[in-house]
């Protein structure tokens, strides 16, 4: 038991101090004390119970040149994982007693621990194989999982996060035995390894409540235990119903993600636990969807699975009657007060959009309130204290995407609509958003595919004497496929042209009227006008929409030889926005 200025604690020393008093008190005689370490919890009657830390309590056994270990049977087989450790289990106390005087016939433990390790290296209670569908979430999870990243799960109640999540550890990389060697370390400090149970060979998966504290998640106590992110050492941390967690337990995970490890100091100690884990997480966003400063009105909209749960902390309806947003109708109207501390902060109503049937395919609400800055940033700001979390540029968007509303092509098309500043942008805009621009990539990728088979047929039974496909049919269908990729790749220019501005270069001679064309078309003087040759010696453009389609009028230099270098470099310009443009005015004098 020394040095007796080290505390020690916890009925793992019951065992030590038994045969000790026995000893000392000439009860028994044995030689073998100093090559044994003895350590075991007693029952009342004598039975040896289970006993927390065994693993590396071994390891440093062997370490400070012990020959043996003797414990409880129901850790013998966690012990014996230390190759070149004689491992002695014992059930009662009287078996250790006749082992020490060499009469009983306790044998050590054996374990073949590389055959151990192989042998259930695969034994999973699930299995991803079982998934069926969700191709998408499948490819996003398997690439996390090849390079340990984190996960963001998002998605409606019911649509399979959590059961994902469940499997995510079938598809990590096999453990190696250093790392289940570190692993069941800290699960055996912790007590978690359960009797009987020796070398840990599946990676760990950790599924936290969300009302877990802060020392429970990271580790701590008095004499500090490993925390959640420990046991998920190696394997998968599962955060589900992210919003729900307390803040200060979000906060406290931050520098474990980043170092991979948690220190967690004492007045006595310091102890450093290993967490390099993927975190697996599911939120809800929120966001000011209205412009800033001053304005009648401004809305605030939230996505994600708790948007219903956390609006009813604050939202209170002027009739009470049947108020739940969770039984509410797939789409419902609410008016009420904002409240937070039991302030009303406005009047306002709420729209709620139940999943599948809102714009993300996630619970979706959309606060109207009065604009006033001071009102918008204290709903924000209560939202984010409940568990929102600040939504990233286009993240609304993003989520209607990987939730399958809408396709890469319709997702673009929402930011060319919002930037759209012409009634022809407006237009193509909300036929791509529709679906038009993705219906011809599905029929074209539909013909490609039936192109594929055909010429694989035709590869695959070559050596026969028999044809498959009508050469002239697949020559017909070459032609048409390329006649609509050519079709729509012009439509690329033509669409890039209608958002950005059509091009149309003024060029000529010098003093032919190109400058007085753009004051003319703008009604202002934007251009210098003079009867000196050369004075505009660059570019000058402006735009203006003419029956519903923007140009971009761009009056050059004035085309000549010239001496002058700086007059030769506007030249130089002019020629090249001739040659962009596909739209140019070429100015001549009039005699």
């Amino acid at each position: 038991m020394a040095p007796a200025d080290l505390r020690k604690e916890g009925s793992a020393y019951d065992l030590s101090l038994a045969i000790g008093i026995l000893t000392a008190s000439g009860q028994i005689e044995t030689s073998l004390l100093e090559d044994y370490l003895i350590m075991g919890e007693l029952s009342l009657d004598g039975q040896l119970q289970h006993i927390h830390g065994v693993l590396p309590i071994a390891i440093q056994a062997k370490k400070d040149g012990f020959k043996g270990f003797i414990l409880p049977k129901c850790n013998a087989k966690e012990a014996a994982i230390v190759s070149g450790l004689e491992v002695i289990g014992a059930e009662n106390l009287s078996e250790v007693i006749e082992f020490l005087e060499e009469k009983g016939s306790l044998q050590p433990e054996q374990l073949d621990m590389e055959a151990e390790f192989y042998h259930h290296l695969v034994e999973f209670p699930f299995d991803f194989a079982d998934v069926k569908g969700q191709e998408n979430v499948k490819r996003g999870l398997e690439v996390a999982a090849a390079g340990g990243h984190n996960i963001l799960l998002i998605g409606p109640p019911g649509s399979g996060k959590t059961m994902l999540a469940k499997r995510i550890p079938t598809i990590l990389p096999p453990f190696t035995l250093d790392e289940a060697l570190e692993t069941t370390k800290i699960h055996s400090v912790a007590g978690k390894l359960g009797k009987g149970r020796g070398l840990m060979t599946v990676r760990p998966f950790s599924n936290p409540h969300h009302t877990i504290s802060d020392v429970a998640l990271v580790g701590g106590g008095s004499y500090p235990q490993p925390g959640e992110i420990s046991l998920a050492h190696n394997g998968v941390l599962f955060l589900d119903e992210l919003p729900e967690f307390q803040r200060s337990v979000l906060e406290v995970m931050r520098q474990p993600l980043e170092d991979r490890e948690v220190t967690i100091s004492r007045a006595r100690f310091t102890v450093t636990y290993p967490s390099s884990f993927i975190m697996n997480l599911s939120d809800t966003i929120t966001a000011i969807a209205t412009g800033e400063g001053e304005s009648a009105i401004a809305l605030i909209r939230i996505s994600g699975p708790e948007s219903f749960a956390i609006c009813q902390h604050f939202f209170k309806p002027k009739h009470r009657k049947a108020w739940n947003l969770e039984t509410a109708e797939r789409q419902k109207l609410f008016f009420g007060d904002w409240q937070t501390e039991n302030q009303s902060i406005d009047e306002v109503l709420l729209s709620s959009f139940a999943a599948p049937h809102s714009y993300t395919g996630q619970n979706v609400v959309e606060i109207s309130c009065h604009g006033s800055p001071y009102i918008k940033q204290e709903i924000l700001q209560s939202l984010l204290k409940r568990g929102c979390r600040l939504a990233e540029p286009g993240e609304f968007t993003l989520r209607a995407y990987l939730n399958g509303k809408m396709d890469l092509s319709q997702a673009e098309a929402v930011a060319d609509l919002i930037a759209s500043e012409s009634k022809a942008a407006h237009q193509i805009a909300m036929q791509q958003m529709r679906g038009g621009f993705s219906d011809e990539l599905k029929t074209l990728r539909e013909k490609l595919i039936d192109f594929t088979a055909l010429i694989e047929l035709e590869l695959d039974f070559s050596e026969e004497d028999v044809e498959f496909a009508d050469r002239s049919q697949l020559q017909e269908l070459i032609e048409e496929l390329l006649k609509k990729i050519r079709t729509l790749a012009d439509s690329f220019s033509y669409g890039q042209a209608i958002k950005e501005g059509v091009p149309v270069a003024i060029a000529g001679k010098p003093n032919v009227g190109k400058s007085t064309l753009l004051n003319a078309l703008f009604n202002e003087e934007k251009a210098i006008v003079s009867d000196i040759a050369g004075t505009t010696r660059d570019s000058i453009e402006d735009t203006l929409v003419l029956d519903g389609i923007k140009f971009r009028f761009i009056d050059t230099a004035g085309l000549r030889e010239t001496d002058d270098q700086i007059e030769a470099i506007g030249v130089a310009r002019a020629k090249e926005k001739v040659r962009q443009a596909p739209k140019s005015g070429i100015g001549r004098k009039q005699n």
